[in-house]
């Protein structure tokens, strides 16, 4: 009998709340109409004219534009996109009723337990915009078939691509959902969801950008790949649509697929997110409506990301115009007024803003702390050459950017004797500084003052898989010659 009244209950909530938001699957539809199908179709008629613009119509107009279109990849980074955008909104308005108390109060007083309702608001959430992309997508296939290009047309990959598109969508959604738990307002909400979206990205981004300011040999280009972009959804879905699509095809060319380790990591994120969020759901507070954020431990967590943001934004700005005294004024300056904008926000009192002094005056000791380890070179990162060269397996060498010559050479070195001479000379190098190294910070070399220079990289592939590498700028020429003789 319970389980009768239970399961009617289950299924009027689910009805009811679906005629709610009836009208958030229609503008998702809308939405993925419009980047599906007459995306596709416009795109189509476009090159249509153009060819008739020129007079050389081809008879093979159809199947090559689709083949691109399809196969190639052109028509599918709109739904990644589109497909990650409305999953962020979804939550935020199905998880809406947690940022006012009247409406949090009755949802939790329906004979439905919360961890019930949870699952009724996730799966609600992610049909409404599963649903409506899934058939919006496959409408997109119709426009080849009325123009005739649908011979071309392949359902394994185009069944693939979805998948990818769902699974960054899910990413998407869960992690909106997840910002919806920590926060009590609709703006912190946004601003929480682009927090976890993009925060760990930016500060990691932000201390590559303070390696590449203070240590000399740090090679800035080896970290703005695949593992950066990784660490946002967003960003690695738009990094593996520029690398995977084929935008300006000449000939057939396929678009690849996710590698098998790649989704596995995003299916785990996308679940560990979910249950956090599902979690968190269980334990928040009722009264907790209409609160900046929910949880004590998110606060602290929130401004240091933002104040070690705009703290290494405002010095790098300031670096740049007054040297390394402007530098530390620049981050105490703008980590200061962050945290006072915070405080204000958290507080919901602009008078709040020199509130918790005491946890800005650790951060700012710390942050300093940290700046001092790298102007000082603490770590020993510019002074690193090898003193076991037993566990050297070989030595890479580039020498490039030789004045007026374009001088550029690469090899790798094995021998033995090659790789002490190489280590050798280069240690000599880094103890007398004869490299270039960031005037703002450490003034003027002026062993520089050289006619012809060279940037040296040097990798160093150690016996137990390490690969270890160091790149030396303006470095006087007459210093490698070496390099010839070996």
């Amino acid at each position: 009998m319970t389980s009768n009244i239970l399961s009617t209950n289950h299924k009027k909530l689910a009805i009811n709340r679906f005629q709610s938001y009836w009208w958030l699957a229609l503008i998702s539809t809308i939405v993925y109409f419009f980047i599906g199908p007459m995306y596709t179709m416009l795109s189509y008629q476009n090159e249509l004219k153009y060819s008739l613009y020129q007079q050389e119509v081809n008879p093979l107009l159809a199947q090559n534009f689709f083949q691109d279109w399809f196969v190639g990849g052109q028509g599918y980074p709109a739904f990644y996109i589109a497909g990650m955008i409305v999953a962020s909104v979804m939550a935020i308005v199905v998880f809406g009723y947690l940022h006012n108390k009247k409406q949090v109060h009755f949802y939790h007083s329906l004979p439905i337990t919360r961890r019930q309702l949870f699952l009724h608001q996730y799966g609600l959430g992610l049909l409404l915009n599963f649903i409506p992309l899934i058939m919006m997508y496959f409408a997109m296939v119709g426009v080849p078939a009325i123009y005739g290009g649908l011979s071309v047309v392949s359902m394994g990959i185009l069944i693939k691509q979805l998948l990818q598109i769902l699974l960054f969508s899910w990413i998407s959604y869960s992690i909106a959902v997840l910002a919806a738990q920590l926060t009590g307002t609709v703006l912190t909400q946004m601003a929480m969801t682009l927090i976890l979206q993009f925060g760990l990205l930016v500060v990691v981004a932000c201390t590559v950008l303070n390696f590449d300011q203070f240590l000399n040999t740090f090679s800035m280009g080896t970290w703005m790949e695949e593992d950066l972009f990784a660490l946002s959804p967003f960003m690695y879905a738009i990094y593996y649509l520029n690398q995977a699509c084929n935008f300006y095809s000449v000939e057939l060319n396929i678009i690849s697929s996710l590698s098998m380790v790649a989704i596995a990591v995003n299916i785990i994120m996308a679940a560990l997110i979910t249950i956090g969020a599902f979690i968190l759901y269980t334990k928040r507070p009722s009264e907790a409506a209409g609160s900046p954020l929910v949880f004590r431990f998110s606060a602290p967590i929130v401004k240091w990301v933002l104040m070690y943001t705009a703290a290494t934004l405002g010095g790098t700005l300031f670096l740049e115009v007054g040297g390394k005294v402007f530098f530390v004024i620049g981050i105490l300056l703008f980590a200061l007024l962050t945290h006072m904008f915070s405080e204000a926000i958290l507080q919901k009192d602009f008078k709040a803003m020199l509130h918790n002094m005491k946890g800005f005056a650790v951060f700012a000791v710390l942050l300093c702390g940290f700046y001092a380890s790298l102007y000082w070179d603490v770590w020993q990162y510019d002074n690193y050459v090898p003193q076991d060269i037993a566990k050297v397996e070989s030595i890479e060498f580039t020498m490039e950017g030789v004045s007026s010559y374009s001088n550029e050479e690469n090899k790798r070195f094995t021998n033995p004797e090659q790789l002490q001479q190489i280590v050798h000379l280069i240690d000599e190098m880094v103890k007398q500084k004869a490299y270039g190294c960031n005037s703002d910070l450490y003034g003027y070399n002026k062993q520089m003052d050289s006619e012809y220079t060279t940037y040296v990289d040097i990798t160093y592939h150690m016996t137990n898989g390490r690969h270890i590498t160091r790149q030396y700028s303006s470095v006087p020429y007459n210093r490698t010659v070496f390099y010839s003789s070996l």
